[in-house]
């Protein structure tokens, strides 16, 4: 398994991992998390407040107070195994298990899927540190990044689809030497269906699933989440994208390039989610 640049030299087994961090439920099952990427108010104010309000006698005011300040909060939501990894309550990437030293990937290959309108190439501007101004659609870049994890380096490519059409040839090779697929879409898209998900997601399933789950390695990504300002207008999109990956158990992530929200997280858990789906996932 894996594309044309990958060597895998170990294939770990659940022994791979520490003894008291597979006790751990959270990395075998899929949760709902909430992160905020609005820092500025953070337990040490929340106490400070509270100290204030107590000292006029005004202190049943305190859930007013927080509301008001939560409602301003832009939030991002994932299903993921947060045993795995997460995103702690100041914002930092918190790797929980470590990947098996034993494993080697050399190259990880990372395909974008999903409607134009997604934002899959500003997406990969911004993680390769390349600037978006100067695209040019007749010149595509190599989108590689070096990255660190757990001590050891990973090389991190990025492709899009483009303009493939999704009947092609060429689309199935694409999903077939990708080592994690990423279909993409607007959350804040007016008029979203289930198809523009689950088209690609049953393409994978027919040639990569063992009835139960995928085994192509898959995460839903839900982008221009700084743009949902109405939440509750857009709430129908999460709640479906949720839904279609419980149904073929992957995760889900929200990203946001503008507020340089779980960019580089995403490409950190995805390295997660290919370990653990091809070595390490429960049968």
């Amino acid at each position: 398994m894996g594309n044309l640049y990958s060597v895998i030299a170990h294939s770990c087994t659940k022994s791979c991992i520490p003894e008291y961090q597979s006790k751990d439920s959270t990395a075998y099952s899929y949760q709902l998390c909430k992160w905020s990427s609005d820092r500025s108010f953070e337990e040490g104010h929340r106490q400070a407040l509270d100290e204030i309000l107590l000292i006029y006698g005004l202190q049943d005011l305190m859930s007013l107070f927080i509301s008001l300040i939560e409602d301003k909060e832009i939030k991002y939501y994932g299903m993921i195994h947060p045993g795995l990894c997460n995103i702690d309550e100041n914002g930092h990437i918190r790797a929980i298990i470590k990947i098996c030293p034993k494993w080697v990937q050399e190259r990880i290959l990372l395909q974008f899927l999903g409607p134009t309108e997604a934002g899959k190439t500003a997406f990969m501007y911004k993680f390769s540190y390349l600037d978006i101004q100067y695209y040019e659609p007749n010149k595509k870049p190599d989108f590689v990044r070096q990255i660190q994890l757990n001590d050891k380096a990973f090389t991190v490519q990025l492709v899009d689809s483009y303009a493939t059409r999704f009947d092609s040839v060429l689309l199935d090779s694409q999903i077939r030497y990708a080592d994690c697929i990423f279909i993409a879409f607007n959350v804040c898209e007016e008029h979203l269906t289930e198809e523009t998900i689950t088209k690609y997601l049953d393409k994978i399933a027919s040639r990569y699933s063992n009835g139960s789950s995928l085994m192509k390695p898959t995460i839903i990504v839900g982008t221009k989440t700084d743009l949902r300002k109405d939440f509750s207008k857009y709430k129908h999109n999460l709640d479906m994208a949720i839904q279609i990956c419980q149904k073929f158990d992957i995760p889900y992530i929200e990203v946001s390039l503008k507020n340089n929200v779980s960019v580089y997280f995403l490409i950190q858990y995805a390295i997660y989610h290919i370990w653990f789906t091809q070595c390490c996932k429960e049968q």
